[in-house]
């Protein structure tokens, strides 16, 4: 069940970047009801396994999603 609930966070924190939302590792949190730490390494595995060139956003004080997808590894 464990595997489950990460893949849905990760699948929805890709969704929210996808439109262009700026999301903040404190409002992720709360949302999935995890650790910042946590979305912290979900933003890392989406960089460092899927290829997703996720930045963070001092600015905004959120993630955004640079670039395209084609090479990320979906």
């Amino acid at each position: 069940m464990q595997s489950r609930n990460s893949f849905l966070r990760l699948y929805t924190i890709v969704r929210l970047l996808l439109s262009h939302k700026c999301p903040t590792a404190g409002a992720l949190a709360e949302r999935f009801e995890v650790s910042r730490k946590t979305i912290n390494r979900d933003m890392e595995f989406l960089r460092d396994q899927w290829g997703l060139e996720i930045e963070y956003d001092s600015g905004q004080r959120g993630y955004l999603l640079q670039g395209d997808m084609s090479g990320a590894a979906l």
